[in-house]
């Protein structure tokens, strides 16, 4: 019974649309490394990042509990654990989205692979990643970058299981695959037309 309501929680933490709570004025638009979150904005980019790493711990928990108790095959749970990251994922990108853009969840993505990654994997590729992002100046390019990093080291360094490689390997994936599917872009936090500071402090 307790698995079951670290599941619940985990759920509902990961699924929460975060940035609806967002200060304005704030406007979704394309690449810009030079613009990032400030005051109120900045301190939700965090919490972000916080409560993804604790969902995803509590979902790991939750699931491992319920597959033992309900006697469930690792591979359903790990296929069922993969589809709710993708699904809190989508929701978090639609939370926030114009004609041209979807939010890209460049706090939430790193902060789940915290939780269920080994950490040399997971650190190897986020450093890669937000290279990668950065030299090619799309949002995109780092989260393909980190998706295909993940699923080398997950089959070479077998520091845990392949396929918990290959869920985060998709699920960090999953937002260029959703933009792609949906014709929308990967957008961040832009200066709003007309204002010196986009940000509330």
């Amino acid at each position: 019974m307790i698995s079951l309501y670290w599941f619940i929680g985990g759920v509902v933490l990961l699924f929460a649309p975060l940035w609806l709570l967002r200060a304005e004025p704030s406007m979704l638009g394309g690449y810009d490394q030079r613009i990032w979150p400030r005051g109120f904005n900045i301190g939700l980019s965090l919490f972000d990042a916080a409560r993804a790493t604790t969902a995803a711990y509590m979902l790991n928990i939750g699931v491992a509990g319920l597959t033992e108790t309900w006697h469930i095959r690792w591979w359903m749970a790990e296929c069922a654990f993969g589809l709710i990251l993708v699904g809190g994922v989508a929701l978090q990108m639609v939370s926030w989205k114009t004609e041209d853009h979807f939010l890209a969840p460049i706090f939430y993505v790193p902060g789940v692979l915290l939780a269920l990654l080994h950490p040399i994997v997971a650190g190897i590729a986020l450093f890669l990643g937000v290279g990668s992002a950065l030299a090619m100046r799309a949002w995109a390019a780092g989260f393909i970058a980190s998706s295909i990093i993940i699923a080398i080291l997950s089959l070479l360094l077998h520091q845990q299981r392949w396929s918990i490689g290959l869920v985060g390997a998709i699920f960090c994936a999953s937002p260029v695959l959703l933009s792609v599917l949906f014709t929308r872009q990967l957008g961040w936090m832009r200066k709003p037309l007309g204002t010196q500071d986009p940000f509330r402090d």
